[in-house]
Formats: structure tokens, C-alpha cells, sequence
């Protein structure tokens, strides 16, 4: 092996180093990498299931952080923040807070669920 192959260049993943030979740089470029359509889309709920998911946690909670509706919805956090959005422009939620600290809480004229029992 010559010295030249032993110094190959340098692969930054993450703040970790690799260095690989040259043997290994040649199968890694064989690969035939592919994105799957589904693994960065989430299904958007429809607004009866997201209703009634939003309806059960303001029964036990008063307030909703952006974290709680992106695990209820099962979605990235800005897919949440977005959908968040609408619904306060919507007038459902009203937002309170900013950056980390935002909470949402049901607006005064937002009608999520029928008050009857």
C-alpha cells in the first residue's frame, strides 16, 4: 500500500473524521442512494380527527405547546408550527408567548367542539 493511499482525504460527518483508503472510497461510490417518497411527508390529519385530538387534550390540559401538537400529529416541527399558525389565524387558538416559550390556548370565538353535553 502506498503512503498516499493511507493519507486519503478527509469526510466530516457530524463532528466526527473519517478516513478511509482508497479500496473503500471506490464501493462507497457504487452505492445507489435514494430518498423515500413517504419518509419526509407526514399524512395531514383531517380537521374531524384533528379536531377531536385537540378537543381530548384541551379537556385535560389548558394550554398546548408546539411539541404536544407535533407528537399528536406525528409531524415535523415545522409542519406543526404552520398548521399552529392557521389554526390561530382561523381564530381556533389564540397564541401566547414567543421563540421556545409559545403556548397556544382556545381562543375566546374559536369553536372547536359543541359545549353540549
Amino acid at each position: 500500500m502506498d503512503k498516499t493511499e493511507i493519507r486519503s482525504a478527509s469526510v466530516s460527518v457530524r463532528d466526527v473524521v473519517l478516513r478511509t483508503s482508497v479500496e473503500c472510497k471506490r464501493r462507497v461510490q457504487l452505492f445507489q442512494l435514494q430518498r423515500s417518497a413517504q419518509c419526509c411527508t407526514s399524512m395531514p390529519l383531517d380537521e374531524v380527527a384533528r379536531d377531536i385530538k385537540l378537543q381530548h387534550h384541551f379537556k385535560q390540559n389548558l394550554v398546548l405547546t408546539t411539541r404536544q401538537y407535533q407528537e399528536m400529529r406525528q409531524c415535523k416541527k415545522g409542519i406543526a408550527i404552520k398548521e399552529l399558525a392557521q389554526l390561530v389565524q382561523q381564530g381556533v387558538l389564540a397564541k401566547v408567548g414567543s421563540h421556545s416559550s409559545t403556548m397556544y390556548v382556545l381562543s375566546e370565538k374559536g369553536v372547536l367542539f359543541d359545549n353540549n353535553p
